[in-house]
Formats: C-alpha cells, sequence, structure tokens
C-alpha cells in the first residue's frame, strides 16, 4: 500500500466550466480536458446559485482548486488528486441520483417520446460509473507512482446528452423515441443562458497509460446496475417543474410527432 494521500476532486476546477456557465467570456476551450488545461482563475463557482441543500454543496465555501494547491504542497504526505466525472451508479450521492431520474421517470410514466432541444442533445460531459471510479481510487492508493499527480477520471468514449439518454432507453427496453427540436424545450433540458458551446468532456488517457486504469465492466451492465439502485433509491424531493407533459406534449405535436 502506497503512503500517499489523495483527494477526490473534480473537473469543475478548468476553465471551461466557467465559460459553461457565463461567469467568463472568451475562447471556448478545446475538448477534451486534459490535466494541464487551464483553470479557473474566479474561485467559489457557485456563490450566488440557487444549489438545492440536498446536493451537499455549500455554494459559497466550496472550490476544489484551493484545496489542491494545499494537498499537492504538503511536502510530508505526497499527495495525488483524482478529478472525478459525473458519478452515477450504486451508493451515489443525493445529486447523482438526479443525473438520469428526469429521464427515467418519464421512461417509467410510459412517455411515447422524450422531447431535447438542440443544444442539450449534442452537449457532452465527463461521466464515471461508481465502480469505476473506485476502481482509480484503488490503483492510486496501492501505486506509488501516483505520488504528485494529477489525474482525470471518466469513461474514454463519452456520449452526449441524447447518447445517453437513448443508451437509458436501450437498457430498460423503452420502444419510444428521443426527439431532437430545434427550439427551446422545458426542463431537464439545460437553461438557455448556459453556454452550450463549452462541453466538458475530460481526456483519460493519463491514468490509463501510467497506471493501467479500465472500467471494470461495459456501459451496458453499469447502466443496468444504475437503473435498479436509482429505483430503489429515487431523490428525495422532486421538483415537479422538470415532467411538464404538457408542455412537451405541444411542442411535439406541433412539429408532428
Amino acid at each position: 500500500m502506497s503512503p500517499n494521500g489523495w483527494w477526490f476532486s473534480s473537473g469543475d476546477v478548468y476553465r471551461a466550466n466557467d465559460l459553461l456557465f457565463g461567469r467568463v467570456a472568451g475562447t471556448i476551450e478545446p475538448i477534451p480536458l486534459n490535466e494541464s488545461s487551464a483553470l479557473r482563475e474566479r474561485f467559489f463557482p457557485y456563490r450566488g446559485m440557487p444549489i438545492p441543500p440536498a446536493y451537499g454543496i455549500d455554494r459559497d465555501d466550496y472550490d476544489k482548486i484551493l484545496v489542491e494547491r494545499v494537498v499537492l504542497h504538503e511536502g510530508d504526505l505526497p499527495a495525488t488528486v483524482l478529478r472525478l466525472p459525473m458519478v452515477y451508479g450504486p451508493g451515489a450521492r443525493e445529486a447523482a441520483k438526479r443525473r438520469f431520474f428526469p429521464y427515467l421517470k418519464r421512461i417509467d410514466d410510459g412517455r411515447p417520446a422524450i422531447l431535447m432541444d438542440e443544444r442539450t442533445a449534442q452537449w457532452r460531459a465527463p461521466w464515471g460509473y461508481a465502480g469505476d471510479v473506485a476502481e482509480a481510487v484503488r490503483l492510486v492508493v496501492e501505486d506509488e507512482r501516483a505520488a504528485g499527480e494529477i489525474y482525470n477520471v471518466g469513461e474514454s468514449d463519452g456520449l452526449d446528452m441524447q447518447g445517453w439518454v437513448r443508451e437509458l432507453g436501450a437498457v430498460v427496453g423503452w420502444t419510444g423515441q428521443v426527439i431532437v427540436v430545434d427550439e427551446p424545450c422545458p426542463p431537464p433540458n439545460i437553461p438557455r443562458h448556459l453556454n452550450l458551446n463549452q462541453h466538458l468532456d475530460m481526456d483519460t488517457t493519463k491514468i490509463r497509460r501510467d497506471l493501467g486504469y479500465r472500467e471494470t465492466m461495459s456501459r451496458r451492465r453499469a447502466l443496468e446496475k444504475a437503473v435498479a439502485w436509482d429505483r430503489e433509491h429515487p431523490p428525495t424531493d422532486v421538483d415537479p417543474g422538470q415532467f411538464d407533459y404538457l408542455a412537451e406534449d405541444a411542442i411535439l405535436n406541433r412539429v408532428g410527432r
């Protein structure tokens, strides 16, 4: 066992996150983001944002860049930083239960179509199954070569949002359609004020090359496990505004679907 310390960080340390949320203007960051990609220059990225308490984030004091700096410069304890993706699957915290819930509920409600606007459908972010993220942690803890390093963690062939919804539907045997339209759509489509020209894909080549990291199972199997767990552990508070089926039907009828 390595004597290293290790720290869970997040892809939200990158400047791309501020571009996505419109906190800064400028050139779009090239993707996939690697460990040397530009970091945010502004601290405390969620101050002033309406984040529900269930998400477990202190929006006023949250910033993982500051913690990364501390642990990586602690000479008495060689540390490794893991920049994690959006985690899904068994054991995921409350925020992660909302990753697939709005789509899974539509499927369980018998909706014949899931409506997505083009911006949301094409947007890409890093994802990782909980068991695979745990495997990355194991490798870092057991391999002394990880000391002092920073690693992105996530799937190597991430999907866009419509790809994830289609994969989810296939796993549960849904026979409906994902309908993508070129007009604003109600939630859970991503709010229009976000700059979805900025994707957040992360390059995970380094941890795969240095430590031999690989996924522990196929994506389909991971989604099967995630769906089973999500159905047993639904979110504790559900926003009805995420399920405006009347508004969705009005758009679907207008586009002739």
